[in-house]
């Protein structure tokens, strides 16, 4: 499906280098870059519920150095705060002062984080085994 959004994407990112030639440059829009920002989106994006009640998927800063776990600390989307309009991430179970705040990526098995995200998990509860039966 990433080709195929590349390939319609195409038009825009024609448009956008012949209108503002001075801002933006041709390998911007290489397939490769295509693709590095999609891994970047696929690998950090989060959900995060704005003031409004709509939850949208965003890149937020630092979050996407927060470590994947089985049993998080932060285990469901993030609030803009509507007051301060700073994203907040909230844990619904303690962690000590200096140390680290896990999230989870989703309950998967050691061959979906290895294949997305580029490890696995020694205890993981989540994997699983695929077994073909003839």
């Amino acid at each position: 499906h990433l080709r195929e959004a590349f390939e319609s994407s195409s038009p825009a990112f024609a448009c956008l280098l012949a209108a503002y030639p001075t801002y933006f440059q041709p390998h911007w829009f290489s397939w490769e870059a295509y693709l590095w920002a999609a891994e970047l989106w696929y690998s950090y994006g989060i959900q995060v519920q704005f003031p409004d009640g709509v939850i949208r998927t965003c890149l937020a800063p630092y979050v996407g150095l927060m470590n994947h776990h089985p049993l998080p600390h932060v285990v469901h989307f993030s609030k803009v705060d509507a007051a301060t309009g700073c994203l907040g991430i909230r844990a619904f179970r303690p962690c000590a002062p200096g140390r680290q705040l896990f999230l989870s990526y989703g309950p998967y098995g050691n061959g979906k984080l290895l294949l997305f995200y580029g490890f696995a998990l020694r205890h993981n509860p989540f994997d699983e085994v695929e077994l073909e039966l003839k």
